[in-house]
C-alpha cells in the first residue's frame, strides 16, 4: 500500500487517484462506488470513495461573537450561548437542547475549578478556533474508509483536533436518516450533552449521567493538552507543520488469502498470559480494541467498556467515527501513532476521569478494532460450529495479518489481547483465547493475553502454551482438537468436558495410566506415522457418519428425479397408462439399485480404512520393537 501524505488516502494501487473539484464542503462523492460480485467472507478491493457532509459556517461566526461579547465568567451565560449557538448551526438539535444538562454541569465543573492557562472562556475559544480552520487544514476532502476496500487516511494531530473540535460543537451535518450514512458511526458530540437518566426511574440508569459528565473530562482534558503544544503545531499564518502524524487503516481480506485450517502445519508462535495490567499497559505491542463493527460503539452515548474508554481516553481515536464504515466479517481497522492522553480507574458506571497520563514521546502506540459475534446466551455448542469458528478466525487474521502493512509504521510483532468478545456478547473465554492464538500464529506473531484477573485461566493458558511448545503442536491439529471439542459439545449427551482447555491439555498428553489413554497415545503415534509416510486421512474422510450421509443424500438424487418424472406421466392421458402398468417397478428397482451402490462404497471405505490402520499398526509394533532392542543394548 502506498504511504500517503497527511489529509489525503492511499487507494492500495498504483493508479492515479480521481480528479477532486473544489468545493467549499468537507467530503464529496463524485465516483459511486463499483459493484462486484464478492464471496461470503474473502472479498476483492475497490476503489476509495468520498462522502459528502455540509459543515455549518454560520456556526463559527456566531461562536466567535459569543466569545467576544462575553466579559464575565458566569458559566450559566456561557452554556446559554453555546447551546443558542449549536441550535442555530444545526436545527435537529432543537427538540433535545433543554435537555443538556451535562454540557451545563460540565460548564459549571470546569468554571470551578482554578487555572491559569485554561479557562473555560478561554478553552471554548481555542476549540471554536481550531475547529473554524476545517477549510485551510482539508484543502482537500478526505475519502471515506470503505466496506471491502483496503485503503487508510493519514492525518495530522492538528488536522485531528480539527475534526474533533467541529464534533465537540455539533456542526457536523446530522447523520441520522441520512441514506448514504447509515452504515457510518455518529461523530457528533450531541448525545453526550443529553441526560437520559432524568427519564428513567432505575438507579443504574441514574449513573449514566455520571459517565457521560467523566468522559467529557478526558475529551475537555485532550483539548487543554493540545493547546498547550498548539504553538508547536502551526506556522505563523495557522498552516499545519506537525510531522506527527495518525494512519487509520482498513484492512480486508483479499482473494488468496484464505486459510487450510484443518491441515495448516503452521507452527505456534509464543503465547503467555497475565491475570494483572490491562491491555493499554502493554506498550509497543499491537492492542485489540474489542470493538463494534459501528467503531467506536457507545463512546458518544451511555457506554463505557472496553473500546468506549480506548475512545475517550485516547480522543484521536474517535477520529475514525468520522470516515469509517462499519466493519464487514473479513475486515478490521488499525490505527497507529495515535496518544493516550487521560488516566483512568473503574469501569461501565464506576468509570473516572483521574488526570493526565503521562506518555513516553518516542512511544508509537498502535491498536487493532475487531467486532466480535455476538452469540445468544448459553450457546456454548453454538460457537464451536465451522461457520462461526471460521468468522473469528478470519476476523483476527484481518487486523494480524501484515500483507497489507504501512512502511513508515510498522505492526508490531507481538499482539495484545484479553477475553475479547467475551462480556455482553457471550463468547467463551478460552475458546476465543485459542482462536486468537491460532490467528496470530498464522499472521507470524506472538500473543499477550491479559485476563482481567481471572487467575485460574491464566493459569490453564500458560500450561496449554508449554504443552503446545513441548510437543510441536500445529496450528491444523489444535483445529481439528477444537472441532472434535465442539461436536462433542453438539452431538453427544456426555461431551468430553465443559472445558475446551482441559479436553485440549488431555488429548496432547493423555494419561497412559488408563485404558483410554493408552488409546489415545497408540492413536496419536499412529498419527505422526500417517503424517511422516504421507497417509494422514483428511478429517472430512475421518467420520464415517458424515461420510455416509453425504453419499446417501448424493444417492437419493436420482430417485427424487424417477420421481418426479412418474408424477408429471402419471397426469398426461397418453402415458398414464404405462405409469400404472411400470411405475411401481421403476420406483422399486431404483431404490434397490441405488442402495445397493451405497451399500459397496461403504465396504470400500471400510476396507481402506482398515488397510490404513493395519500399515500403521505394524509401524507401531517396528517402532515398538526397535525401542525394546535399543534399550536392552543399554542393559547390557
Amino acid at each position: 500500500m502506498q504511504n500517503t501524505r497527511k489529509g489525503h488516502v492511499g487507494t492500495g494501487s498504483s493508479s492515479p487517484p480521481p480528479q477532486i473539484p473544489s468545493t467549499s464542503s468537507a467530503l464529496s462523492d463524485n465516483n459511486p462506488p463499483q459493484s462486484a460480485t464478492r464471496r461470503k467472507m474473502i472479498r476483492k478491493s475497490g476503489h476509495t470513495n468520498v462522502e459528502p457532509v455540509t459543515i455549518q459556517n454560520e456556526c463559527w461566526k456566531l461562536l466567535k461573537e459569543f466569545i467576544t461579547n462575553c466579559d464575565h465568567e458566569d458559566e450559566l451565560s456561557i452554556f446559554k450561548f453555546l447551546t443558542n449557538c449549536m441550535v442555530t448551526a444545526n436545527p435537529f438539535l432543537e427538540q433535545i437542547m433543554n435537555n443538556f444538562d451535562i454540557l451545563k454541569h460540565l460548564c459549571e465543573e470546569i468554571a470551578s475549578v482554578p487555572c491559569e492557562d485554561y479557562c473555560l472562556k478561554q478553552l471554548l475559544f481555542s476549540i471554536i478556533e481550531i475547529a473554524e480552520k476545517f477549510p485551510m487544514l482539508f484543502p482537500q476532502p478526505i475519502n471515506m474508509l470503505r466496506q471491502n476496500e483496503a485503503t487508510s487516511v493519514t492525518i495530522s494531530k492538528l488536522q485531528a483536533c480539527c475534526i474533533l473540535a467541529n464534533a465537540f460543537l455539533c456542526t457536523f451535518s446530522n447523520r441520522v436518516g441520512h441514506p448514504k450514512m447509515k452504515n457510518y458511526p455518529r461523530i457528533n458530540f450531541n448525545e453526550l450533552y443529553v441526560d437520559d437518566a432524568q427519564h428513567h426511574k432505575h438507579s443504574w440508569q441514574a449513573l449514566t449521567q455520571s459517565t457521560k459528565l467523566e468522559k467529557l473530562k478526558c475529551i475537555m482534558n485532550y483539548f487543554s493538552k493540545s493547546f498547550e503544544r498548539q504553538d508547536t503545531l502551526m506556522d505563523e499564518d495557522g498552516s499545519d507543520e506537525s510531522d506527527d502524524i495518525i494512519i487509520y487503516e482498513r484492512k480486508v481480506l483479499l482473494e488468496g488469502d484464505e486459510v487450510d485450517w484443518e491441515h495448516s502445519q503452521q507452527p505456534f508462535g509464543k503465547m503467555q498470559a497475565f491475570s494483572e495490567g490491562a491491555i493499554e499497559d502493554a506498550e509497543g505491542r499491537l492492542q485489540v480494541d474489542f470493538a463494534n463493527k459501528f467503531v467506536g460503539g457507545g463512546t458518544l452515548g451511555n457506554g463505557a467498556a472496553q473500546e468506549e474508554i480506548r475512545f475517550v481516553t485516547c480522543p484521536e481515536l474517535i477520529v475514525a467515527q468520522f470516515f469509517t464504515e462499519c466493519l464487514g466479517d473479513h475486515e478490521a481497522l488499525v490505527v497507529r501513532g495515535f496518544e493516550q492522553f487521560s488516566s483512568y480507574s473503574g469501569y461501565g458506571s464506576s468509570f473516572k476521569f483521574e488526570g493526565d497520563y503521562e506518555q513516553e514521546p518516542s512511544l508509537i502506540n498502535q491498536i487493532v478494532m475487531l467486532d466480535a459475534y455476538r452469540f445468544p446466551k448459553n450457546s456454548q455448542a453454538m460457537q464451536y460450529s465451522d461457520e462461526h469458528v471460521g468468522r473469528e478466525l478470519y476476523k483476527c487474521l484481518a487486523g494480524f495479518k501484515s500483507k497489507q502493512e504501512i512502511d513508515m509504521i510498522p505492526l508490531s510483532k507481538t499482539v495484545a489481547s484479553g477475553k475479547w468478545g467475551c462480556g455482553v456478547f457471550q463468547g467463551e473465554p478460552e475458546l476465543k483465547c485459542v482462536l486468537q492464538w491460532m490467528a496470530t500464529s498464522v499472521a507470524d506473531k506472538n500473543l499477550e493475553l491479559y485476563t482481567f484477573g481471572d487467575n485460574d485461566l491464566t493459569h490453564k493458558l500458560n500450561e496449554l502454551s508449554k504443552l503446545v511448545n513441548d510437543h510441536d503442536i500445529n496450528v491444523g491439529f489444535m483445529y481439528n482438537l477444537t472441532q472434535k471439542f465442539g461436536d462433542s459439545l453438539r452431538l453427544s449427551r456426555k461431551p468430553f468436558s465443559r472445558s475446551l482447555i482441559k479436553f485440549l491439555t488431555s488429548e496432547i498428553v493423555p494419561d497412559t495410566t488408563t485404558k483410554v489413554g493408552r488409546q489415545k497415545q497408540k492413536k496419536y503415534m499412529r498419527r505422526s506415522i500417517a503424517e511422516e509416510t504421507g497417509h494422514l486421512v483428511p478429517r472430512s474422510e475421518q467420520s464415517s457418519d458424515r461420510s455416509r450421509s453425504d453419499l446417501f443424500l448424493f444417492l437419493q438424487i436420482p430417485t427424487v428425479i424417477i420421481n418426479s418424472v412418474l408424477s408429471f406421466m402419471s397426469k398426461v392421458p397418453p402415458l398414464n397408462w404405462v405409469v400404472a402398468q411400470f411405475g411401481s417397478l421403476v420406483q422399486h428397482g431404483s431404490i434397490y439399485v441405488f442402495g445397493f451402490l451405497s451399500k459397496c462404497y461403504q465396504k470400500l471405505l471400510k476396507i481402506k480404512s482398515s488397510q490404513t490402520n493395519i500399515q500403521a499398526a505394524s509401524r507401531v509394533r517396528d517402532i515398538e520393537k526397535e525401542q525394546l532392542d535399543l534399550s536392552d543394548s543399554e542393559d547390557e
